[in-house]
């Protein structure tokens, strides 16, 4: 049970955090297992293997940020276009929704 409570606790602690921290969390969550593969591999197979692991992701965030970038300018002029143009409807819904752990508010 304590585990569980872990697990809820962890999830409202996600859920509350804003979206540029959750993907600061992402970036340095794919750094930090880089780097930890990059140090196995050196390990494993000496430098040679470790500087073909680096070459390998420096390759994928090469393809990251020239497929990646250009789909966040067009996201961002997009939403800017669409802010302007008054399309943005605010949600009138007057009933609240049910966080997925929340016991309260459940039947």
């Amino acid at each position: 049970m304590r585990i569980w409570r872990s697990i809820e606790h962890f999830w409202e602690l996600w859920v509350a955090t804003p979206l540029p921290l959750k993907v600061l969390y992402f970036v340095l969550a794919w750094g930090l297992a880089a780097g930890m593969a990059a140090a196995i591999a050196d390990l494993e197979f000496g430098s040679s293997g470790e500087r073909q692991l680096t070459d390998f992701i420096e390759g994928l965030i090469t393809i990251i940020v020239i497929f990646g970038f250009p789909v966040l300018v067009m996201g961002l002029i997009m939403h800017l276009v669409h802010l302007m143009t008054g399309s943005f409807k605010p949600n009138t819904d007057p009933s609240p929704t049910i966080q997925p752990f929340d016991q309260s508010k459940r039947s």
